[in-house]
């Protein structure tokens, strides 16, 4: 949960209007590890995907997703 919402720090600044966070964790980080934090946003504004990734290993060239998550403008789930 720690690294799910160091990503969601990473992904919404502060003030922003409310949104929605899914996560979907793929594969454990193990410690020590070095990983990468990309984001994409939506071309029409509604929103980003994320990803957390590992470095490359056999099996993963571009490295192993450890968490996918997805950003959504506007919405509040109660």
């Amino acid at each position: 949960m720690w690294t799910f919402a160091r990503c969601a720090a990473e992904a919404v600044p502060p003030g922003t209007a409310p949104v929605r966070l899914t996560a979907a964790f793929r594969a454990p980080v193990l410690l020590p590890a070095t990983v990468t934090y990309t984001r994409r946003d939506a071309p029409d504004g509604t929103g980003s995907t994320l990803q957390l990734r590992g470095g490359p290993a056999a099996g993963h060239p571009e490295g192993r997703v450890h968490l996918y998550g997805t950003v959504t403008y506007g919405t509040v789930t109660r």
